[in-house]
């Protein structure tokens, strides 16, 4: 007879044995450090501005000053989600702390390496025929 046939108390006693055979790491919490995640964070936000520039390249502007522009947005943006960032963060929810993290931080991060990476590329294209 098998566990379905012997009735609910059955179905217990395997959800239970399930439960038991699970290896302890699957049930413990890890700690990673910080500099890691900041640094995967960061290549993250790097390859997603890397995609936005091959994958949307209207995107980008044609001109110095409007690249320059966009740097300095960047960079305002970036300047003001900070109390944002803290603010959230200093209420230890965790879920606060992920939002301050990647709603906030992650895109302002993005948008900072989009304009870097525009920059260079127009500098590139307007250097080009001048150092031949």
């Amino acid at each position: 007879m098998g566990p379905l046939a012997a009735g609910p108390r059955a179905n217990r006693d395997v959800a239970a044995r399930r439960h038991r055979r699970r290896p302890d790491y699957a049930r413990a919490s890890v700690a990673v450090n910080v500099g890691l995640v900041t640094g995967l964070i960061g290549l993250g936000a790097g390859a997603v501005a890397l995609w936005i520039d091959v994958r949307f390249p209207r995107l980008a502007p044609q001109e110095l000053m409007k690249a320059l522009l966009h740097v300095a947005a960047s960079l305002a943006l970036g300047y003001g989600t900070s109390p944002a960032i803290q603010t959230l963060v200093s209420y230890e929810d965790d879920r606060l702390a992920l939002l301050a993290v990647f709603g906030l931080a992650f895109p302002s991060i993005v948008y900072c390496l989009l304009a870097g990476i525009w920059v260079i590329k127009l500098a590139q294209r307007t250097l080009s025929g001048n150092l031949r």
